[in-house]
């Protein structure tokens, strides 16, 4: 399998995966720090999990090892921002790095 570059992912970001809703809102797993993902704080429209379009402020591009990575989780940015994950798309079309692209609120 190949991966993405080390060259081509400097950042580390910390992620706190959706456990699911409580009467109290959301839960969260406990966090862990993602090492060797890109991060592009850009602009871009895209449709979320629900099919519905959503503004993304950031993309985080990591690699299959950092799997599972669900929709609602919480991401902090390198910039110390934290958002919202509205969408995942994982891409494995060879010969290109296997990768899950990572779309924030």
């Amino acid at each position: 399998m190949t991966q993405l570059p080390r060259l081509l992912t400097p950042h580390t970001v910390l992620f706190q995966e959706h456990g699911g809703e409580s009467a109290y809102g959301d839960i969260y797993e406990p966090e862990r720090a993602l090492q060797w993902v890109k991060v592009d704080e850009k602009t871009q429209l895209v449709r979320s999990a629900t099919g519905e379009e959503a503004v993304s402020s950031a993309q985080v591009y990591c690699r299959p090892k950092h799997a599972p990575l669900p929709v609602k989780s919480l991401v902090t940015l390198p910039s110390g921002r934290t958002s919202k994950v509205i969408r995942v798309d994982h891409l494995d079309h060879r010969p290109a790095p296997e990768h899950y692209v990572l779309y924030l609120e």
